[in-house]
């Protein structure tokens, strides 16, 4: 069971792991999409250096404590999720990454994170730390991933999803009038002026074919400019 329960934690990680450079737009939608955040009481930092602490099956919290006591600061997300308990619906709290602990090293000595791989810290359920590749540094979690982490943690839903709709609105309206190139689809090279801009997947643009303006439907994703 518990290689079963490693390969969906594995799955259920942020890129970040891969993506040194930044989260991808999937990463973002698959954390604001998710409602059932439990709230922090303060907001971490997301611009200090954040990397994950693999922990054994279900001893997320066990390990938290043990790395807060050593004066680490930590971090772990957790969702409320509804499960049946005897014929009833009761809410139940449990880790967002099952296996994983987010904790802040930045501050300490060069080799403060290999204080983590010691016997006494394994007892208490910490296996090691993410590295970027076998005996290598830690591999740093992105500081945007951090911050729309952070952000789905103490904004509310509510405010999260108004904020979201009036930036796509305003790229959406800063679009309109702009030329650009055309990356993908039967019409790829080509160069087009958006004319409408009502959705992300509800593009309007011109492009020009034998001297004649000819109007198409794109999606955003298709653009890029010039």
């Amino acid at each position: 069971m518990a290689r079963k329960r490693n390969a969906r934690s594995n799955r259920a990680l942020p890129a970040a792991q891969t993506h040194r450079d930044g989260s991808t737009y999937r990463d973002e939608r698959r954390l604001a999409d998710n409602e059932n955040y439990v709230p922090l009481e303060g907001a971490p930092d997301p611009a200090a250096s954040w990397y994950l602490v693999r922990t054994g099956p279900r001893q997320e919290r066990g390990a938290r404590d043990a790395m807060v006591d050593a004066g680490f600061r930590t971090l772990l997300p957790e969702l409320e999720r509804p499960r049946p308990y005897r014929r009833r619906v009761v809410q139940s709290v449990t880790a967002m990454f099952p296996g994983y602990v987010l904790v802040q090293l930045e501050g300490y000595a060069h080799p403060a994170w290999q204080i983590l791989l010691g016997d006494y810290y394994r007892q208490k359920g910490i296996m090691g730390v993410m590295q970027a590749r076998s005996g290598g540094e830690p591999l740093r979690l992105p500081k945007r991933w951090m911050a729309e982490l952070i952000e789905c943690l103490t904004v509310p839903p509510e405010e999260r999803r108004a904020a979201k709709r009036f930036a796509l609105r305003r790229k959406l309206d800063a679009m309109v009038g702009g030329q650009y190139r055309i990356v993908d689809g039967p019409f790829a090279t080509f160069s087009a002026i958006v004319t409408e801009a009502r959705s992300p997947d509800d593009i309007r643009g011109e492009v020009a074919i034998f001297g004649r303006p000819t109007r198409i439907n794109l999606h955003v994703d298709q653009l890029e400019t010039t």
